[in-house]
């Protein structure tokens, strides 16, 4: 009984062993649905690919016949097929290098990646040479990825309206780029994309982050989680974009910050906590209702510039570094030898702020002027809070009055 038992144990160990074993070190191109459905046939207990694999045919519909796989140690490229989704991909739980889904113009959802956890090389959806993969709404089925070795790139995916599916991604360890420069190449970014509050949980980013030319993208917000940003940070042809709220957590990049051709944008408020000293160079142009460009990351870099400098063709007050640093020198108005450092919290805020000096110091008075001057309130705070629920939404001047100082910066009501 004793020798049975050890028997059986030997035979399962040999056959779990058989049944999990890398394969095909010089990779494999897929051209057509035959050669998918046979592929457990021919490559029977093939589990793990060590080279590249290429899905590329008009007549292949699903991947069935690749359930097996549970990691590719090479890049993986899904390009002109006719699938609705990638089922049969299920058991797919890494990527040593680059996945590429582009020009699957039947491809309506990403279900079948759902154990996917990392792609180690860069992950690219949609192509800058033409529209991507027209039919797909959202990035569902990329639900476990959170990390991303190599660059996020999203482009001209034509009715792409959210990123949900990707609301675990924390990290990127490359660019993250949705949309792109159209100069070369026409129409670049994703035109239904309305929101990307599905990056609400990335924190971290070794490259840069480039938003660029997406038509109904109106907000910036899920990017919340940002605290720094690796290289450039570069906002360019937003058609709906009106403010950078989410941006406000970032506190330093390391190469140039560009804001440009935006035209509804009229409030760069969140990218107030960018160190100065991190940008190499700022361009701030072509942003037709952008006229408050004073602020503290852009006052800071603009009193001692460590690169070069462009702001024309925005709205006044915003069309020059002149005209910006003279917008810097009217925030603060002192009237006596100390001026202090006052902190507003939150900002931007609802119904109540607070305000407190760096010494410890009670505001005497606080006056709430609109962007035409015009005072709109006038009160004494209580243990340094200030009820502003009466207050529209929108811009205001904050002037506090401390220690015979007047400080005004702005305060932003949501």
């Amino acid at each position: 009984m004793k020798k049975f038992t050890i028997c059986v144990l030997v035979l399962a160990l040999i056959q779990t062993t058989s049944f999990s074993q890398s394969c095909l070190p010089e990779g494999i191109k897929f051209t057509s649905q035959p050669q998918i459905d046979s592929f457990p046939i021919n490559y029977p207990n093939c589990t793990e690919i060590e080279g590249y694999v290429e899905i590329l045919g008009a007549n292949i519909t699903n991947l069935n016949g690749l359930n097996a796989i549970s990691s590719i140690t090479g890049g993986f490229i899904i390009r002109w097929t006719s699938l609705p989704n990638l089922a049969g991909l299920n058991s797919l739980e890494s990527l040593g290098d680059f996945l590429v889904i582009d020009f699957n113009n039947s491809l309506s959802s990403l279900s079948g990646l759902e154990n996917l956890i990392a792609v180690e090389g860069s992950l690219r959806i949609g192509n800058w040479i033409g529209d991507g993969n027209d039919l797909l709404t959202d990035l569902s089925g990329l639900d476990n990825l959170s990390f991303v070795g190599g660059n996020l790139r999203i482009f001209r995916n034509t009715t792409l309206s959210s990123l949900a599916g990707l609301e675990n991604l924390n990290t990127i360890n490359g660019y993250l780029t949705i949309g792109f420069d159209p100069t070369s190449w026409g129409h670049g970014g994703n035109p239904s994309l309305k929101n990307i509050d599905a990056l609400t949980n990335l924190s971290n980013l070794s490259g840069g982050l480039e938003i660029l030319f997406n038509d109904s993208l109106a907000d910036l917000t899920g990017l919340i989680g940002l605290n720094s940003v690796g290289v450039n940070l570069w906002i360019e042809g937003n058609a709906l974009l009106t403010n950078l709220d989410g941006l406000e957590n970032i506190s330093s990049i390391a190469s140039y910050l560009a804001i440009r051709s935006n035209p509804e944008l009229a409030n760069i408020d969140g990218i107030r906590s960018i160190a100065s000293n991190s940008i190499l160079y700022l361009s701030i142009c072509n942003n037709d209702l952008l006229m408050n460009c004073d602020v503290e990351s852009i006052c800071d870099y603009l009193e001692s510039p460590n690169g070069d400098t462009e702001i024309y063709d925005n709205a006044p007050t915003c069309n020059s570094p002149e005209e910006v640093e003279e917008a810097c020198d009217d925030t603060y108005i002192t009237e006596g030898p100390v001026l202090q450092k006052i902190l507003i919290f939150p900002n931007p805020a609802r119904n109540e702020i607070t305000i407190s000096a760096d010494d410890g110091s009670e505001a005497e008075e606080v006056n709430i002027f609109n962007l035409a001057g015009q005072p709109i309130m006038q009160v004494r705070p209580v243990e340094g809070k200030i009820d502003i629920s009466g207050l529209q939404q929108g811009l205001y001047i904050l002037e506090t009055i401390i220690w015979n100082t007047r400080l005004r910066q702005k305060l932003i009501v949501q």
